[in-house]
């Protein structure tokens, strides 16, 4: 798929990466496995994206034993490794990357410069991120002046790179016209699938007493309270489009508690940044204050962070809404909230388990009320069809789906 587009993808990262206990950033990790269970499982994915001409492989700094003798000595500048395996064994044609090579797994176990040499002669075309620059194109030129390697072997790496680069169209290249490049590639298409997927995605855990969506708007008083360090504006202002809500902030938990009081329900909004996936747990302070404003109030926890911030909750008894919204784009924050008051129903399950009571594939449905989350009063005597027509019309307009 992304390579029909033009993109040279890269299978990463050779020959296996994912069971192993070390951070390759921090120090070198060891991959036990056999040769045959290398074999059978860690290449298996590699060798049917070859099939398919996958146009480049990146190769990480493991220990391998079962595939280099020698101990603690990195698969990205293992000869063994880059051309006797992946090349010779497993018919490699592509290009090949280093992973970085300032990342501590290799930098600390040679000198910037002999660990660039070292991984061209372990057969990589692209030396990726050499800790000095410089230093390792001195130390290549000296090598090849002094026949540690020959033309040939260096005319293979550059004829390659010269080949993709003429797939790539580089040899007629003509620079992008920038003249409304913004508008051409943010789209209202691109925001109607963006709306699509989330409508599909968006996740209901927990629905105690139908709370969702919140109807009988003129007997609520609805709160919200924002946690997480990320914007929250179009949330709360699509919130705000369906009934009068009002945003509550205190940094004292029993003066918060005191202002919420007069509240039939609390919409608390979890906001993390969708760069900082990898920091989207909740603080311990946060959890204190989640179970104290859950066991006091009609709580709807929105998370639009990952599901696995979730996993410290030790119960959710106390919530009586729980939504994941996976992330904290405008376009979720918009949907989300139109979920919250019906009017798009929610269809969404986890793609992970993230407790025993949510295991993978777990989602609750909820109703879509009329009319962007308003039913029609009774004595209206509206068709319920046309009533079902302009809702549709309603949402594709205010999605950029049509002109209102």
């Amino acid at each position: 798929g992304i390579q029909n587009r033009g993109v040279f993808a890269t299978g990463k990262h050779f020959p296996g990466h994912g069971d192993t206990e070390t951070d390759s950033h921090k120090g070198l990790p060891t991959v036990h496995f056999s040769k045959d269970r290398l074999e059978i499982m860690e290449f298996f994915p590699y060798k049917k994206a070859f099939e398919e001409g996958l146009s480049s492989v990146m190769v990480a700094h493991l220990n391998v034993p079962s595939l280099e003798a020698r101990p603690n000595y990195p698969s990205s500048i293992s000869y063994n490794v880059v051309t006797n395996v992946l090349q010779k064994e497993l018919g490699f044609k592509g290009l090949i990357f280093t992973d970085a090579l300032n990342m501590k797994a290799v930098s600390n176990f040679k000198q910037p410069g002999e660990v660039e040499l070292d991984a061209f002669m372990a057969g990589n075309d692209i030396l990726l991120f050499p800790e000095n620059v410089p230093i390792a194109v001195e130390i290549l030129k000296k090598a090849f002046t002094d026949s540690l390697f020959t033309k040939e072997r260096l005319d293979f790496s550059v004829k390659k790179i010269l080949k993709f680069k003429y797939l790539a169209g580089l040899n007629s290249y003509k620079p992008i016209a920038i003249d409304n490049l913004y508008q051409d590639l943010n789209s209202t298409n691109n925001d109607a699938l963006q709306y699509e997927i989330y409508e599909n995605a968006i996740t209901v855990l927990k629905n105690e007493a139908m709370i969702l969506p919140i109807k009988e708007l003129e007997n609520q008083k609805i709160a919200y309270v924002k946690m997480g360090d990320a914007t929250n504006s179009t949330f709360i202002s699509t919130l705000k489009k369906y009934t009068e809500v009002s945003e509550i902030t205190d940094a004292n938990l029993d003066s918060l508690q005191l202002k919420l009081k007069p509240f039939t329900t609390v919409i608390v909004g979890y906001h993390k940044s969708d760069v900082a996936f990898k920091n989207h747990d909740f603080k311990p302070s946060e959890l204190t204050k989640l179970a104290a404003l859950a066991k006091n109030n009609n709580v709807i926890l929105d998370v639009f962070a990952s599901p696995y911030s979730l996993i410290p909750f030790s119960s959710f008894d106390d919530f009586k809404g729980v939504i994941v919204s996976y992330q904290n784009s405008p376009i979720a924050q918009e949907v989300s909230a139109e979920l919250i008051f019906g009017a798009i129903s929610a269809k969404g399950k986890l793609p992970v388990s993230i407790s025993n009571s949510f295991k993978v594939n777990f989602g609750l449905t909820t109703e879509k009320l009329n009319v962007l989350g308003f039913t029609a009063p009774q004595n209206v005597g509206m068709n319920p069809v046309i009533l079902g027509k302009i809702d549709e019309l309603a949402r594709k307009a205010i999605n950029g789906k049509m002109t209102p």
